[in-house]
């Protein structure tokens, strides 16, 4: 049994040099964790792209195990080659290749993709701004012009026929505090306004923003004033409905306005209590909110 003994610790031996080569096999092997966008090289100027290539799954090696930290699909490049190839459907090889030397590709799923393409057509659809973010604080958008209300936009004739409109989107980062002009991105939308790809604008479009300080509102009370004199008895009560209201404009001119005053109600020939709906009188560079008139109770004993 002795003499066995070295024949044993030789096929130990044997099978962990076996386990570390099986390993170090499967540690140098690793599927990158995003898709990769396939992009088109040398595709015809007259023709059209029906829809994207999609994208494609790599799988690399490498003997480097540093070059495995923090892998991304931006490291990655994915393309199809359609030179010379016209009009109608086509399955076409994918190449992916690294930007890191010291990794190799080991495997692209799928290897093919099947693509059409149709001849280049334009389409004049109408064009409407959105606006995402808000300008700094204290100023808001007052409004907005595009450069033209329309754009001409290019693709394929089969996906042209379900567009509808187009989306001219401006970020505000929110430091703006005067009119500035974007370059929107331009998102063209199909009927029920999904957003579509493979189409591109003909022309340049400029939105101009005009940005404004934003208005200072607060609350003030409301003063009653007469004119005349009852024929008889005496103002026991006078009560104003709303006794307050809200006033905007900018803050230097709104700050100091604590009540704002309503036109004269006229006293003569009254002798009993009587309600009236009287207008505010709005001083200059102010704007009412909510209500322009106040409805005054005025209690007269006998």
């Amino acid at each position: 049994m002795l003499q066995n003994i070295p024949l044993k610790l030789l096929a130990v031996g044997l099978s962990i040099l076996f386990w570390i080569f099986v390993a170090s096999i499967e540690n140098s092997i690793l599927q990158v964790p995003e898709p990769v966008t396939i992009n088109v090289f040398n595709q015809s100027e007259d023709l059209a792209l029906v829809a994207d290539p999609g994208m494609v799954r790599v799988t690399v090696r490498s003997d480097d195990q540093g070059a495995f930290r923090a892998v991304s699909a931006n490291d990655f490049e994915a393309y199809i080659d359609v030179r010379n190839i016209g009009v109608g459907k086509h399955v076409i090889p994918v190449t992916v290749n690294a930007k890191d030397p010291a990794v190799r590709i080991a495997r692209v799923e799928p290897e093919r993709v099947e693509i059409e393409l149709e001849p280049l057509r334009e389409k004049i659809v109408p064009l409407q701004v959105s606006i995402e973010g808000q300008p700094s604080t204290g100023f808001r958008v007052a409004s907005n012009r595009l450069s033209q209300e329309h754009v001409n936009i290019r693709g394929a004739q089969t996906i042209l026929e379900d567009i509808s409109g187009a989306q001219a989107r401006v970020r505000l980062e929110g430091n703006e505090q005067n009119n500035v002009t974007k370059i929107p991105e331009i998102v063209i939308l199909d009927d029920r306004g999904n957003v579509m790809q493979g189409f591109s604008v003909v022309e340049p479009i400029q939105v101009d923003i005009e940005i404004v300080e934003l208005d200072y509102v607060k609350a003030v009370g409301v003063r009653t004033q007469f004119v005349g004199r009852l024929e008889d008895g005496t103002i026991r009560r006078i009560a104003p409905t709303p006794a307050a209201v809200t006033i905007s404009g900018k803050r230097d001119v709104v700050d100091p306005i604590n009540v704002v005053l309503l036109e004269e109600i006229d006293l003569r020939g009254r002798d009993e209590s009587f309600e009236v709906e009287v207008p505010i009188l709005v001083p200059e560079g102010v704007t009412l909110v909510d209500v322009e008139t106040v409805r005054v109770e005025v209690e007269v004993d006998d």
